[in-house]
């Protein structure tokens, strides 16, 4: 029995004495004790501290309101440990232990605070030594764990044992990350520095770890390996270890490539997934050629995309890394083969920016192949121009710009070539500007000049500025928007839509360059099967001076074979100096189709020129296809009658019909009294539509409610001079007038005259 425990026998045996026997009548005066328990203390040395030299270690344990109780420990199996008995079952102790060596020098220093002493128990103190006045730290460095008790030193099956540790990060700021692990049982909590663990229901040795990690990834593991029995020993086996963690490199735990191969323009889509010990894992892509998006991802995952627009060089590998890095800055790579299909650069590969849906153009570039848009992407000049050149040995074939799915977009580019030999190309190789084939989508913004091989003057039918196509009718009709373009200096067509095509042609300029003797141009062509709107363009100098066919503004033709162009409206352009202005070449049946029907009206149409020898006209309906061909404004020398008869036309509709009917091109209005009225149209037609000039003068009318107020203008005001009748000889067969009233009701407006049926239409006046 040691001192403390006979001096404690001792006061028991006589407080009972003192009971029995008593002093005075009022009793024996209480005396009360704590209650005590024990404490065993260890001590753990990292890895990277050496104890050689330490012939002393002790443990001193104290309280705030006083009293000190101290141990020298013994080494033994290479661990330092002792215990203290009698100790106040309490809270708030202080433990500190000091080694020393050889001379009194002090070699180490340890501590815990705020220790609890079980009552009739022992608890477990584990203390970490560390350095007695360590630098300050260089770089990032291990977290500590200086002290860690338990609440006993053994524990019964199931039972339940305390933890407490004490952890800190020498680098100031750096969030530590607390994990607890045993080889049996359970803990209330895995990442709190206080937890309760409780024991298995079976007796054995068990290992507790307790890890502590910074950002890094580095850190330090605490192993206790004690024992849980059903029967309690006094000194049971206890062992701590400590190991430090050194930070390992992130883990790439799967890829993702696809497709298998690309070819240009085609989408290469590449993701990696990794894992990393510590924190979140950072991801940098790079590539040996081509072009990458940004990339994005989740917290263990990157993905990018990667593209080619039309070539790669053939003098490096094809190839895409991934690196994958933790915060230690330890990394891991994966490289991916990228399997080409398509060409080899024989120059530089224009720069581009591959954005979310977006190929940006970085700089002005030349190419000797097709650029292809990835589908669905838009194609983003940027201002830059990109310039189409002849390959060595070789010819430049097909578009500059072209689609390579079933949707792209182009805006804000510049194309044009350079030097092309004088080779003519036909079908697919055709040379084209800016090409949208089998796609919707748009083009706009955008400059096209100078598309033609040679100096210009070869005559190949091809170098089309735009061209929307879609030759599989079983598809579409595709639509397209094609807006604010300025197309010039082109070879044959400034822009086309063909095929089974749903187009927009607006605010586009397209310049045919003048009168020429080796090609006739076509500004704007509508052809086979394409509906089109074409609105407020300009278009002009699209002449041809040789005598076997024309240029035109604005074309609207089928091949044989071919659907008709259905319902185009052509309006509100202004073309100048065009053979024809707007020619409809379509034979639309006889009687023609009413779906074919062309709306081509407030056209402006201007020829200061007789340019072409045979054949010159502001509007051709060529088969009379019953069109509306209404308020043109029509005016020069080249698109009048008289200037060279059989050649010079202003409305040339061709019909063997004679005129037959009077129809209004307006519809009915309901207008407030004494209010002009907006313009009423009619005209003059042969049985299936197509207009017809027609001579004499033709009466206006108005019977009805409001008919005795009702008076008719030539005037959009209606302030001048009324009027009775109208003429409709005039090359578009129509005439324009106004209407007012002055009293309330309904009206109906007749026309008639020319031997023909009177036509009326019901207005209403409030």
């Amino acid at each position: 029995m040691s001192r403390a425990d006979a001096k404690h026998l001792a006061l028991l045996v006589m407080s009972l004495a003192l009971g029995v026997v008593g002093c005075s009548e009022e009793g024996p005066l209480p005396v009360t004790y704590a209650p005590l328990g024990a404490a065993r203390f260890f001590i753990v040395v990292p890895p990277s501290f050496s104890t050689v030299g330490v012939e002393r270690v002790e443990v001193t344990t104290s309280l705030p309101e006083g009293g000190t109780r101290s141990v020298l420990l013994s080494d033994a199996e290479g661990q330092w440990n002792g215990r203290i008995n009698g100790l106040r079952a309490v809270s708030g102790h202080e433990v500190t232990a000091e080694g020393w060596g050889a001379l009194g020098f002090q070699r180490f220093v340890a501590g815990a605070t705020n220790v609890t002493i079980p009552r009739s128990n022992t608890a477990l103190v584990l203390l970490t030594a560390r350095e007695p006045s360590p630098s300050p730290p260089t770089g990032n460095v291990s977290p500590l764990i200086d002290s860690l008790v338990a609440s006993a030193d053994e524990v019964e099956p199931r039972g339940m044992l305390s933890l407490r540790a004490e952890v800190r990060d020498p680098n100031t700021g750096d969030v530590l990350t607390v994990s607890w692990a045993a080889t049996s049982g359970s803990f209330a909590d895995t990442h709190s520095a206080s937890t309760v663990w409780t024991a298995p229901n079976a007796e054995g040795p068990q290992t507790l770890s307790l890890t502590v990690t910074d950002p890094s990834g580095v850190g330090v593991v605490l192993e206790l390996t004690l024992s849980v029995k059903e029967r309690r020993t006094r000194n049971p086996a206890v062992r701590a270890v400590l190991r430090e963690l050194s930070p390992t490199a992130p883990s790439i735990r799967e890829v993702f490539a696809s497709p298998a191969s690309v070819g240009p323009g085609e989408l290469l889509h590449l993701r990696v997934t990794a894992t990393v010990a510590h924190g979140v894992p950072s991801f940098s892509w790079s590539t040996t050629a081509g072009f990458m998006s940004p990339p994005e991802g989740a917290a263990d995952s990157s993905e990018t995309l990667w593209v080619s627009p039309s070539c790669l060089p053939a003098d490096v590998p094809h190839t895409v890394t991934v690196t994958v890095s933790n915060s230690a800055g330890l990394s891991t790579s994966h490289t991916f083969p990228v399997v080409w299909t398509g060409p080899v650069c024989t120059r530089p590969l224009c720069a581009f920016s591959l954005e979310k849906g977006r190929l940006a153009a970085a700089a002005d570039c030349t190419t000797d192949s097709t650029l292809f848009i990835p589908d669905t992407f838009a194609f983003d000049g940027q201002g830059h121009t990109v310039t189409a050149v002849d390959p060595s040995g070789g010819t430049f074939t097909g578009a500059v710009i072209r689609n390579r799915g079933s949707t792209a977009y182009v805006r804000g580019v510049t194309v044009t070539t350079s030097g092309l030999k004088d080779a003519c190309e036909a079908g697919a190789k055709r040379l084209r500007g800016i090409l949208l084939e089998g796609a919707s989508g748009e083009v706009v913004d955008s400059w096209v000049s100078g598309l033609s091989r040679g100096s210009g003057t070869s005559g190949c039918q091809e170098g089309f500025g735009i061209e929307i196509r879609n030759d599989d009718m079983s598809r579409g009709p595709f639509r397209v928007e094609v807006l604010r373009n300025h197309v010039s200096k082109y070879e044959k067509i400034g822009i086309l839509a063909t095929g089974a095509v749903d187009v927009t042609i607006d605010g586009n300029s397209v310049e045919g360059g003048g009168a020429v003797s080796d090609i006739a141009r076509n500004g704007i062509q509508i052809s086979d099967g394409a509906k089109a709107r074409v609105l407020g363009n300009k278009v002009s100098g699209n002449a041809y001076t040789g005598s076997d066919t024309v240029g035109t503004g604005v074309l609207v033709k089928s091949s044989t074979g071919k659907p008709l162009v259905l319902g185009p409206v052509i309006e509100s352009n202004i073309l100048i100096d065009n053979d024809i202005g707007i020619y409809l070449e379509q034979d639309a049946g006889d009687p023609p189709d009413k779906a074919a029907r062309a709306w081509v009206s407030n056209n402006v149409l201007q020829s200061d020129v007789v340019s072409n020898p045979i054949y010159q006209a502001a509007i051709s309906d060529y088969y009379g296809t019953g069109s509306v061909i209404t308020s043109n404004l029509i005016t020069g020398v080249g698109y009048n009658p008289k200037t060279a008869p059989d050649v010079t036309f202003s409305v040339d509709v061709y019909t063997p019909l004679p005129v037959s009917q009077l129809s209004f091109l307006t519809s009915s209005y309901d207008i407030t009294t004494d209010v002009c009225s907006k313009k009423v149209t009619v005209q003059s037609q042969d049985s299936v539509g197509n207009l017809k000039p027609s001579t004499g003068s033709f009466a206006l009318t108005a019977t009805g409610s409001a008919a005795p107020g009702v008076t008719f203008h030539a005037d959009p005001a209606c302030t001048d001079a009324a009027i009775s009748s109208v003429d409709l000889s005039n090359p578009q067969a129509e005439a324009t007038f106004y209407f007012k009233s002055s009293q309330r009701g309904t009206v109906t407006v007749q026309v008639a005259g020319g031997g023909l049926s009177p036509v009326s239409q019901d207005q209403i006046i409030r």
